[in-house]
């Protein structure tokens, strides 16, 4: 199933890249490809034993996760009883067959849809903000964690440890979120590296061979002296 999974997200990386600096270069395939394979590769019994133990967020980011889902109810609640141009209520609560809040949603004075918030029992799962020219922007607690780190190596574990237990496709999402987190991370700052090596005449990533070269580890330290450089 991982192997399916990564070759779904190159295809969308480097499709997301068509007419961008990466586009064709082989050195973004190249430090995708690592990635790939040593994601692929056999957990360690201490990545087991710390996917076991629930692959907990550190408790400042559970913190900060719950701050932000405050806020944001807190913000839609404000605007509970306003209407839009329409006359309609700019806030919907929509619950399921049993009667439990499934998700809230937050319109602005147009009508159009601005924020949704996802509920699975007492717990938000999602806030589904939507700028407006329909741009939408997905948090959960686990990509809030992920884009506050910002730092290559640890989302590369935190991905590394999220495909350690996936058994099956109630996995899945959960896997494929934290893949897509390390690659939002890694491939923009490079389209800027390359966007800077064709402005100013210079390279400043390693050609192809010398990244297939490179053991993991100093791959990895070689991408946090770059995007602090991107």
């Amino acid at each position: 199933m991982l192997d399916r999974i990564l070759e779904d997200l190159r295809l969308r990386v480097f499709q997301d890249s068509k007419g961008a600096p990466t586009d064709g270069d082989p050195r973004s395939q190249t430090i995708f490809e690592r990635m790939a394979e040593k994601l692929l590769e056999g957990p360690s019994r201490a990545e087991i034993a710390e996917a076991k133990a629930g692959q907990r967020l550190p408790s400042t980011w559970t913190r900060q996760w719950k701050a932000y889902v405050a806020k944001c109810l807190a913000s839609i609640d404000r605007r509970s009883e306003l209407r839009d141009g329409n006359n309609q209520p700019r806030v919907t609560r929509v619950y399921n067959k049993i009667h439990a809040l499934q998700h809230v949603e937050l319109a602005d004075w147009q009508g159009r849809p601005r924020a949704r918030i996802v509920f699975n029992g007492a717990d938000v799962v999602e806030v589904l903000l939507t700028d407006l020219r329909g741009k939408q922007e997905r948090h959960t607690q686990q990509s809030f964690a992920l884009s506050a780190k910002a730092c290559p190596k640890e989302s590369f574990q935190r991905a590394r440890l999220a495909c350690v237990p996936l058994l099956d496709a109630a996995r899945a999402e959960g896997v494929v979120q934290s893949l897509e987190e390390l690659c939002r991370e890694v491939f923009p700052r490079l389209d800027m590296l390359f966007k800077r090596e064709l402005d100013e005449g210079r390279q400043f990533v390693p050609c192809a061979e010398d990244l297939e070269e490179m053991s993991f580890e100093v791959l990895l330290d070689e991408l946090e002296k770059l995007i602090s450089q991107g």
